[in-house]
């Protein structure tokens, strides 16, 4: 939370004059446009029982500066009063109070004395704000960013504020029975008192900004957290979709890969035997060969040698002439034993 003055340039300025314990009428703030952010009513409105208790400053003695820098203000010399009854005035947009001086608060003799005889004096409220960036106009004068949540801080007496003298200040209206109030021994307040519950308001008031500001921003916070936590899951039931169907895809493959594969072994053991026994072969051995290639060399071998050699020299009453073995020689030359080979290995004696 950001802490703002309604106040400009300031020179020192001496108070002169006689002074007793009295309350005088102060306007504490008045809705507007100060050092280019508004102050709308509404936002002052909500302040105006916040002002009860804040201390009038003055950081030099027998002099008119500016705020102290100090976010908290508990130095005894810089406290000369305090604000009291603050109400708004809803018809002409501020907070009328009453400024009281004493002894018993800390106020010089010549602030008193100068009020008394009817002086004024600038007043600059400090109050700790919320900024809202935007543009507009109000009464003809344009802004640029607007201020709300104010948490009054204190009320400096300055020699040029940013609400004029005549509009806001101490002592620039009248009480309505004209007459100046004197503080009695019972209204008055220990200063140490003073300080101890300035500070603690002020820090109570600061901490519960502070913490509606936190949770503002957790909220936010939260929100962004659980968004995200939605776009991250939807993607990854989008990947998860995504997924499925590439797996299914590379299964359906596989399976085509691996039916060919099958269908590969099968033409290749049924082209080993000649085309009048691959019927046989197929009905007889294909099943056992693909179920257990070691089982079928051990119970199937004879049969197995039989069918590569073919029927005999007998065909359609024609003499038997020998077709050239090609296959056997290209098994040979890579290495594969011949079918003459693997009959013999039987025992079987393949004529030629």
């Amino acid at each position: 939370m950001e802490i703002a003055v309604d106040s400009m340039d300031l020179f020192d300025v001496n108070v002169v004059g006689g002074g007793v314990e009295l309350s005088v009428p102060v306007v504490v703030i008045k809705a507007g446009v100060y050092n280019g952010a508004l102050r709308d009513g509404d936002a002052i409105r909500k302040s105006a029982p916040l002002w009860e208790g804040m201390p009038i400053i003055q950081t030099k003695v027998e002099g008119i500066d500016d705020h102290p820098p100090e976010r908290i203000v508990t130095c005894r010399k810089q406290i000369v009063g305090q604000v009291r009854n603050p109400v708004w005035s809803e018809e002409e947009g501020k907070i009328r109070a009453e400024a009281w001086f004493s002894d018993e608060l800390g106020s010089p003799p010549e602030i008193m004395r100068f009020l008394e005889g009817g002086g004024k004096l600038g007043v600059s409220g400090a109050y700790f704000h919320e900024t809202l960036n935007e543009e507009g106009e109000f009464e003809g004068v344009k802004y640029s960013a607007r201020f709300y949540d104010l948490v009054p801080n204190n009320l400096a007496i300055v020699m040029y504020p940013a609400c004029p003298v005549g509009t806001c200040g101490i002592n620039v209206e009248s009480f309505n029975n004209s007459e100046v109030k004197k503080m009695t021994s019972e209204m008055a307040i220990d200063m140490d008192e003073l300080v101890s519950l300035r500070t603690e308001s002020a820090t109570a008031k600061v901490a519960a900004a502070e913490s509606e500001k936190v949770k503002k921003e957790l909220g936010e916070k939260v929100v962004k957290v659980e968004a995200e936590k939605a776009k991250i899951a939807a993607e990854k039931d989008e990947m998860a979709v995504k997924l499925a169907e590439v797996t299914a895809e590379r299964d359906a493959l596989k399976a085509k890969v691996d039916e060919a594969a099958v269908e590969a072994k099968k033409q290749e053991f049924l082209g080993k035997f000649p085309a009048e026994n691959r019927a046989a072969a197929e009905s007889e051995l294909l099943g056992v060969y693909m179920e257990d290639p070691a089982k079928f060399v051990i119970e199937h071998g004879n049969r197995y040698a039989e069918l590569l050699v073919g029927k005999g020299p007998q065909q359609l009453g024609k003499e038997f002439v020998p077709e050239p073995d090609v296959e056997s020689q290209e098994w040979k030359a890579m290495g594969f034993p011949t079918e003459k080979e693997i009959a013999g290995m039987f025992g079987i004696e393949v004529k030629e």
